[in-house]
């Protein structure tokens, strides 16, 4: 969302050799981006507002990830921001591929357990 032209960046970054990806905040529409389906190697919707730290998961965002597999295929299903072992179920449900969950692991009294039980879905 920060760059002034995606399709160039994103050529850019792939011309490289580099996988190119595109993040949205859960405030910004998924349809819009869609003339990029073919241009972007990873998607990440964010699952929270990323304006601060120990923000909460919004599950609305489950219903923009299902969008995502359905309008950008080739696209990995990244997804991050609040997310706890019952969030990621939800999001695992909706099509997302991979989970950032570090707060999940950190702020666990258990780091093993809670990494088995998310390695596990």
């Amino acid at each position: 969302e920060s760059v002034q032209n995606p399709p160039e960046i994103l050529a850019d970054i792939r011309a490289i050799g580099a996988k190119a990806g595109l993040a949205l905040n859960p405030a910004t529409p998924l349809l819009p981006y869609r003339y990029l389906a073919l241009q972007l190697d990873a998607l990440m919707i964010m699952t929270s507002e990323p304006d601060g730290r120990g923000q909460q998961f919004i599950a609305a965002m489950c219903e923009k990830v299902s969008q995502s597999r359905e309008h950008f295929p080739a696209a990995e299903c990244w997804a991050d921001g609040g997310i706890t072992l019952r969030a990621a179920r939800l999001l695992a449900a909706a099509g997302a591929q991979h989970l950032v969950i570090g707060r999940a692991l950190f702020t666990t009294a258990n780091y093993d357990v809670t990494l088995s039980q998310f390695t596990a879905l």
